[in-house]
């Protein structure tokens, strides 16, 4: 065979695994159709990607961390300008209401947790929290109790009225990117990245158990509302369901080509959002494991979502370019095509 033919064997070849994979990738199109709805309104003002999204308990307010270090509140009922809080020297990863929807507590790569006033849009303190990034801020049901996971492997637990440090979780090889307490506030799940799930009991600030989770880094969790499951996502593109107590695998929701950055279950239970690095939205019924509604909402990957308190909006904060909120009408949708 002379060079030239054998350039243009290999030329063919390239052609048909390029036409193949093309082919898969519609094909895979064509079985998710990506149906979804227009956002009823989409928020603009951050310059990085929005890491974490918090509805207030009455849910007129929509709170954002950015990773242009500050943190921003949205008016969800008036449409109002949004009012910004600034004060973190570093990316915000977590923010978190308290259950009366007064303050306002945020967790950020300067390594500190800082507690904010709505009412006067001020900054009441500063927690020097961790040796690292914090990464996760998350309150009991009751509000008396907030916890964090840093970069440092650390998670902590705080007394939401002194700021008092009340106990001290090690274990964790990586950094401990998310944390879940179960409704009754007497478990905390946490994960990152080392793939193992731990659940603490928190009054006696003792690991209940730990295992592998999944084969990559864990990107999320949380437990479901009335506390039957553990929902865990990660890098390896899967979301797996848990349930509480005997901590066995359920069932494993697939469907997306990449890591699962987010997800949140709607406040009855009933379905269960997944947002991806693949730019996918994905709607569930996590009780059937029912793919109920795929679409593409952002030009960058979902970094955040969560459901309002009455369950009838969804928000999805993206990465990247895209750096938008978008907020969504999810009642005709939360039962399938």
């Amino acid at each position: 065979m002379s060079i030239k033919e054998h350039w243009r064997t290999l030329r063919s070849a390239a052609f048909a695994a390029s036409l193949l994979a093309a082919t898969r990738m519609f094909a895979a199109d064509q079985e998710e159709p990506r149906t979804g709805p227009s956002a009823q309104r989409i928020l603009r003002g951050h310059t990085g990607s929005v890491m974490a999204l918090a509805f207030s308990p009455d849910g007129r307010l929509l709170a954002s961390g950015c990773r242009d270090k500050t943190i921003r509140l949205w008016d969800c009922v008036s449409g109002a300008p949004p009012r910004s809080l600034e004060g973190h020297g570093a990316d915000v990863y977590s923010v978190a209401f308290t259950p009366d929807g007064t303050r306002l507590v945020s967790g950020s790569g300067d390594q500190t947790i800082r507690i904010w006033d709505l009412q006067q849009s001020k900054l009441l303190r500063t927690v020097d929290a961790h040796a690292d990034v914090v990464r996760a801020v998350v309150f009991t049901s009751d509000g008396l109790l907030l916890a964090s996971g840093g970069g440092d492997q650390a998670v902590r637990l705080w007394d939401a009225r002194t700021w008092d440090l009340k106990a001290a979780f090690s274990g964790h090889q990586g950094r401990a990117k998310f944390l879940t307490f179960s409704p009754d506030g007497k478990l905390l799940a946490s994960g990152g990245d080392d793939k193992i799930i731990r659940v603490w009991d928190v009054t006696r600030a003792t690991l209940v158990t730990n295992w592998l989770g999944h084969e990559g880094p864990l990107e999320c969790l949380q437990f479901a509302p009335g506390g039957r499951f553990l929902a865990t996502s990660s890098n390896d593109g899967s979301i797996r369901l848990w349930r509480t107590g005997t901590w066995e695998l359920v069932r494993t929701l697939q469907g997306h080509r990449e890591e699962v950055d987010s997800i949140a279950f709607a406040p009855d239970g009933i379905t269960l959002a997944s947002g991806s690095k693949d730019l996918t939205l994905k709607l569930w019924n996590p009780s059937t494991g029912q793919l109920l509604r795929t679409f593409a909402p952002h030009t960058d990957r979902i970094e955040a979502l969560v459901f309002s308190p009455d369950g009838r909006r969804l928000a999805s904060g993206s990465g990247g370019r895209d750096a938008s909120i978008k907020l969504w009408d999810v009642r005709g949708l939360r039962s399938g095509p």
